[in-house]
């Protein structure tokens, strides 16, 4: 049997995810997407079978393109939409319902709830609040040199199974 691949989260975070209160996590991708499936803040990426557009909320220019040639693809290490992962530590898994790849700087107010950090986007007034307690949680996380670079990062839908 081939050992599942292994999302790395606190404990907390863990706790959080198996009952049901935590829906996303955001990772870091290691280096940068290949340049040949970007175009500005899109990624493209593919699960082997099907490609996915990953498109900044930011950018109004419009949908990008489909890639005429989606070869050989370009693939999140965590898997793909369907496939069971293990949190670091557990023995529990969850199912990946989802998988995105984004500038961190356009993650959303409701991807900031799904990864716990409220229960509402309604719990951040201002709306501001929210993006500063998003950018508090990963500077404490990942350094806050890591905020400031902006880097892509996996956003990642998860649910207990």
């Amino acid at each position: 049997m081939n050992a599942l691949p292994e999302i790395e989260t606190a404990e907390h975070v863990a706790n959080g995810i198996l009952a049901g209160l935590i829906t996303r996590a955001i990772k870091p991708m290691t280096g940068e997407p290949p340049t040949k499936f970007l175009s500005g803040d899109v990624a493209a990426i593919t699960d082997g079978e099907r490609w996915a557009l990953s498109i900044s909320r930011l950018d109004h220019r419009g949908p990008a393109a489909w890639p005429a040639d989606p070869k050989p693809g370009f693939l999140c290490r965590y898997g793909k939409v369907g496939d069971r992962v293990r949190l670091s530590g557990r023995e529990q898994v969850v199912e990946i319902t989802a998988i995105r790849l984004d500038r961190l700087h356009t993650i959303t107010l409701g991807e900031i709830c799904q990864i716990g950090l409220a229960r509402s986007i309604y719990d951040f007034v201002p709306v501001t609040d929210g993006l500063r307690v998003f950018r508090e949680y990963w500077s404490h996380q990942y350094g806050s040199a890591s905020w400031e670079a902006n880097p892509w990062v996996w956003s990642i839908g998860v649910k207990p199974v």
